[in-house]
């Protein structure tokens, strides 16, 4: 495990990294200690973008630590500009005009649509989408044991907050199974 100081040529306020597989480990330090790059555990297991860490204040140099040379970075910078956008038009608007997916050309061959859902962080049983892909091994077993046995996918307790009153970043949810 080795220890590395990154330098940006502009301040950046956040970071995340990118993981090349799960047995990766890398650590950033900030003012308190240091902070390990977390993958959450998300429903597609070919995902490995960690966790973002924000900084206390913009800077333009890291230190970090661990398998280093194996992860991708992503700098993030928040501008404090405040939210504008440009209108490209043949005709002076005085809102901008808003394109459909046929206005804009868009291949209607990719779009797909599913059944309706309540929450956009849940998978949908049975959902498929126009391309074709392979899934993993793991994927194609998540996927039967979610379908066979629901009720051990229920979540009954989410945990917000750590053992120190720490609030997570995001809660852990557990089935009424787990203790």
């Amino acid at each position: 495990m080795h220890q590395k100081t990154i330098v940006f040529a502009d301040p950046i306020d956040a970071i995340s990294v990118r993981y090349p597989d799960l047995d990766t480990r890398v650590s950033i330090k900030l003012d308190d200690g240091w902070e390990q790059f977390i993958v959450e555990e998300e429903f597609d297991p070919r995902l490995r973008e960690s966790n973002l860490v924000m900084l206390p204040k913009g800077t333009d140099r890291i230190v970090l630590r661990g398998d280093i040379d194996k992860v991708k970075l992503h700098p993030i910078r928040v501008s404090d500009a405040p939210p504008s956008y440009q209108l490209a038009a043949r005709q002076f608007y005085r809102a901008p005009k808003i394109l459909s997916r046929s206005q804009w050309g868009a291949d209607e061959g990719f779009l797909f649509a599913g059944p309706p859902v309540d929450r956009s962080d849940v998978p949908t049983a049975g959902s498929t989408s126009s391309a074709s892909s392979t899934s993993s091994k793991r994927e194609d077993d998540c996927t039967i044991a979610q379908r066979d046995f629901p009720h051990d996918f229920k979540t009954t307790k989410t945990i917000t907050h750590d053992a120190d009153g720490k609030r997570y970043r995001w809660a852990k949810r557990y089935s009424k199974d787990i203790k």
